[in-house]
């Protein structure tokens, strides 16, 4: 069984089995000389998407992708539609309805 810990973490609710393992963490910023050209980005990362994002300003303003998919439940809304339509992006939600805009 997994517990969350915080924005992005989970951890085992038991320690018996478990073993640590050390992963380096970087930002899409680090990353982007290497992505090449990125049409669609998906974050899934448990509410820690804005924080992502905030990683990839640099990446953003040279070369943003045309769309970015994310779930909005577990995350900042206000603060996530303000850096992002600041970089030019329109929201859209989908639904049973399909795509459409969304205007606040």
């Amino acid at each position: 069984a997994l517990a969350q810990t915080g924005p992005g973490g989970i951890a085992p609710t038991s320690k018996a089995g478990v073993q640590q393992v050390t992963v380096r963490a970087t930002t899409l910023d680090e990353l982007r000389s290497s992505m090449g050209n990125v049409r669609v980005a998906k974050f899934d990362i448990e509410g820690s998407e804005l924080i992502a994002i905030r990683g990839g300003l640099t990446w953003l303003e040279e070369s943003p992708p045309c769309v970015i998919i994310m779930e909005v439940d577990k995350i900042d809304l206000v603060a996530m539609t303000s850096l992002l339509e600041g970089k030019g992006f329109i929201k859209f939600a989908a639904g049973r309805e399909g795509i459409q805009t969304v205007t606040d």
